[in-house]
């Protein structure tokens, strides 16, 4: 399992982010996909010269905030990253808005810096850099390999 069955998973099982005005398509990053329909995900490849492959996650963000739809995403993106042994990374970023907002030209309330944060924990991911030095932003999270039986 690698990062391009990560990718080829993510992308079977999402679909392309579309304004949802017909006829309107939005083509900024091929990962940049809904889940279940109304939760819009980010994800991209990375290699960083001293690092193995791992997806870094850009932005995820909910239509209908506040149903635990962003919630079952991440928790079905940590799951992908299990099965594929995928390390996944990113910043937390509460000023992050939906393709759809940036569109309208609008803000829709979503989780501060604080709430952003519990949300990745309760994931499983950590806020600190490979050495262990703390951070405000920088998260990730390590796959969870299966246990032998």
């Amino acid at each position: 399992m690698s990062v391009d069955t990560f990718l080829a998973e993510y992308e079977q099982t999402t679909e392309p982010v579309f304004t949802r005005e017909p006829g309107e398509v939005v083509p900024p990053c091929p990962y940049q996909r809904y889940y279940n329909g109304n939760v819009e995900l980010h994800v991209e490849r990375r290699n960083d010269a001293a690092e193995d492959p791992y997806i870094h996650l850009w932005f995820i963000g909910s239509h209908e905030r506040g149903k635990g739809h962003g919630s079952a995403a991440l928790t079905w993106l940590c799951d992908l990253a299990d099965r594929h042994n995928v390390l996944l990374a990113g910043n937390a970023d509460a000023k992050a808005r939906t393709l759809r907002d940036m569109l309208n030209r609008k803000r829709t309330p979503g989780l501060n810096q604080a709430q952003l944060r519990g949300f990745y924990e309760r994931h499983g991911f950590r806020f600190q850099l490979s050495d262990g030095t703390p951070t405000r932003t920088f998260f990730y999270r390590e796959p969870k390999t299966a246990q032998p039986a």
